[in-house]
C-alpha cells in the first residue's frame, strides 16, 4: 500500500505540474483524512514533483502532519525555497532548528524575511 500510494501520488502531481489549479484539487484528495502518514507521503510526493507552492500550502494549512518528521525530511531535501520549512518551524516552535538550517545553508534572506515577519 505504502509504494501504490507513493506511485498514485507521484503520478498525480506529475499530472498537474502545470496546472495551476491543482491546489484546489489537492484539498479534495487530502480533506477526508486526518492520517499524519498520509500528509506526510503527500509532502514528500509533492517534494519529489517539483510542486513546492504545494508543499507549502500544506504546511500552511494543514494540522494532520507530523511536524519533527516533515521539518526533518524537507531540511534535507535542501530546498530551494525555505517557505515549507518556515511553516513547519514556526508554528510548532522549531525556531532554533530553522534558524541553524538557514543560516548553515546560507539563506540569509530568508532568515530576515522570517525576521521582518515575526
Amino acid at each position: 500500500m505504502t509504494k501504490a500510494f507513493q506511485s498514485m501520488m507521484d503520478t498525480w502531481l506529475r499530472e498537474r505540474k502545470n496546472n495551476s489549479s491543482s491546489s484546489g484539487q489537492s484539498n479534495v484528495l487530502l480533506s477526508p483524512s486526518e492520517d499524519t502518514e498520509i500528509y506526510f507521503k503527500y509532502i514528500k510526493a509533492a517534494v519529489k514533483a517539483g510542486k513546492i507552492e504545494e508543499v507549502e500550502r500544506t504546511t500552511r494549512e494543514s494540522n494532520f502532519y507530523d511536524p519533527e518528521k516533515t521539518k526533518n525530511f524537507l531540511m534535507k531535501a535542501k530546498l530551494c525555497n525555505a517557505r515549507p520549512i518556515m511553516n513547519v518551524c514556526d508554528r510548532f516552535g522549531f525556531v532554533p532548528d530553522l534558524t541553524h538550517h538557514l543560516y548553515s545553508n546560507n539563506m540569509l534572506s530568508y532568515i530576515e524575511c522570517y525576521v521582518q515577519k515575526v
